[in-house]
Formats: C-alpha cells, structure tokens, sequence
C-alpha cells in the first residue's frame, strides 16, 4: 500500500507543481507578511530572537490552488473540477483569510471558530459528510471534525518545522488510505497537501525564516479535516472512522492532553504553556530538532498503525 502511494506522489504533476509553487511563493508570502504586519515578535516562551513573518498560509494557499488548478487543466485522475472541490476550496479560502486577519490584526477565538463553522459549512453545502448517518448527526459531525483538526494543528505549530512536517507524514497517509478507499478526491487533495507542505517546509524548518501562522494551521487542519471525512462519507465499518484518527494520533493526543492539563490546572483551555509534548521533549535534552525529528518518527508511527488498520478491511468499499 505504501509503496503504491509513493509510486503516486511521484509520478504526480500536481504534487511536483504544489513542491514548487509553494517554495517559490513563500519568500513572497514572507516579504507580505511584514509589508502587512504579520509578524511574530520575540518575547517570552518564544524561541525565535528576530521579527519573523507569520504569513505562511498565504504560500500555502498558493501553491495548493496553483497544484489543483494545474491538476484540473493537465486532466490529472485524483484532481477534478466538481461541486466538492468548488465546497473545499471555498471552505480553504475562507479559514485562510480569517487566520490571516488574526495574524495581522489579532481576533478573538469566537471570531475564528466562526470562520472554521463556515468552512465546515461549504463542506456540508457540496455534500462531504457521512451520507450514511442520519441528516442532523451527518451535519454535526463534520464541523466537529473541522474545528478539532484545525485547532490541533494550532496548538501543534510550537516549533519550526513541526506541524508542517507532521502534516506532511499524515498528508502521505493519506494518499495511500484514499487509494486503498476508492476516493479520488481524498488522494488527490492529499497529494497536493503533501507537496505544499514539503515545499514550505524549505523554508520553515529550523532555524525557520517564516511561520505558519494561524492563517497556515488552520488551513492545514482544514484540509486535514476534509480528508478524514473524505474516507469515512459512505463507509460503514468502523475501521475507516478509525484509521484517520490514528494517521493523526500525535495532534489528537496533544490537543486532549492539553485540554485535561489546563483543566486540572484550573486555566482556560484557550490559554498558552509550555507542556506540550514537544515542549517536554526539548527539556528533557532533546534540543529543538532533536524534539522535532522525534515527534515525526511518531508521526511516522501513527501512520503506519492507521494503514494497517485500513490494510485490515481490504481494497474497497466495505
């Protein structure tokens, strides 16, 4: 399964045009970024010394709307124009300029879950939900996978080159459970997520010249989002509900023990510490790649305990 899925990434254009086209953009997107006043400043908890743009979903964005466009017009199999993609495009669009407004101008957490529920919307709008629950769950369901992918990638974009990498790792995941499903559209934006996020990762791994910012995370935990429900929209075994999570094991863990941690501590769930995972990991001497490449050989782990379990239904559908 995992090889036929790299024999995908790489005789695909439209990953080859999304690796380029978001490298390209991103010195671009940076030099925005501080034209706009995106930008992170040092201070405490933080481990960067100098101004550095937080623009990085508008590369992104980019480079993921250049790969699908390309895709489409190249007649690529895993990329078409359809009503879904016009929904996940949408719904792309507006999670990026409502992080980008944030990274400028800062906002409240309502303003930004407002932004993901209409996102999860244009989703529910074109018909990305599980068809096979009843109408009001299938509707429930999909801005509560919107909303906690987004804000896991959030909370998991604490070092240079982490949620981006992780992403990368689940993205690859992806590719091959979309093809083991049957579900073009889940490999093809998986394909393309993959190649943006490698493209970006030029630029953002330590010491890193730009961040993702909230306008890069939640894009990227939407996207995320949109691939999980892509495998789970008519499948009834459990397995295939399963499988997604366990891809993206290490932002869920994260993001749940986050939320226990700052509960017990009788702090907002909304607030900033230092505990994270990654976090424990470069005290304990790791250091800040050392923590990094550590949490990517999770990232790999978790992939490999997903496509096993995917590799246990069987090709098609169930």
């Amino acid at each position: 399964m995992i090889l036929d899925s790299l024999r995908a990434v790489l005789s695909s254009l439209p990953f080859w045009v999304a690796v380029a086209g978001t490298a390209l953009l991103t010195p671009v997107a940076g030099r925005v970024g501080r034209r706009i006043g995106a930008v992170d400043s040092p201070g405490q908890g933080k481990i960067h010394t100098r101004p550095i743009p937080r623009s990085g979903g508008l590369a992104l964005a980019g480079g993921l709307l250049v790969a699908v466009l390309g895709g489409m017009a190249a007649g690529s199999g895993a990329i078409s124009w359809s009503r879904e993609m016009i929904g996940v495009l949408t719904g792309a669009g507006i999670v990026t300029c409502v992080g980008l407004w944030d990274d400028t101008k800062g906002t409240t957490p309502l303003v930004k879950a407002i932004g993901q529920l209409a996102a999860a919307g244009c989703l529910v709008l074109v018909g990305i939900r599980p068809d096979f629950l009843p109408a009001p769950l299938a509707v429930i369901i999909v801005p509560v996978y919107v909303l906690g992918s987004s804000n896991a990638m959030n909370l998991i974009d604490g070092l240079d080159g982490l949620a981006t990498g992780v992403a990368a790792i689940a993205a690859l995941g992806f590719v091959a459970v979309g093809m083991a499903a049957g579900v073009p559209i889940v490999s093809g934006l998986a394909l393309v997520l993959l190649g943006s996020c490698l493209g970006f990762l030029l630029h953002n791994f330590h010491p890193a010249r730009i961040f993702l910012g909230d306008s890069g995370s939640n894009l990227i935990g939407f996207l995320l989002a949109v691939l999980m429900i892509g495998v789970v929209t008519d499948r009834h075994d459990p397995r295939w509900f399963v499988a997604p999570l366990v891809i993206l094991g290490l932002p869920i863990v994260d993001t749940a023990w986050s939320i226990v941690r700052r509960r017990r501590q009788r702090q907002s769930i909304l607030a900033g510490d230092l505990g994270h995972i990654y976090n424990r990991m470069v005290e304990r001497g790791l250091g800040h790649r050392g923590a990094v490449l550590a949490c990517y050989a999770i990232g790999v782990a978790c992939v490999a305990c997903g496509l096993l379990i995917v590799g246990s239904i069987g090709r098609g559908p169930s």
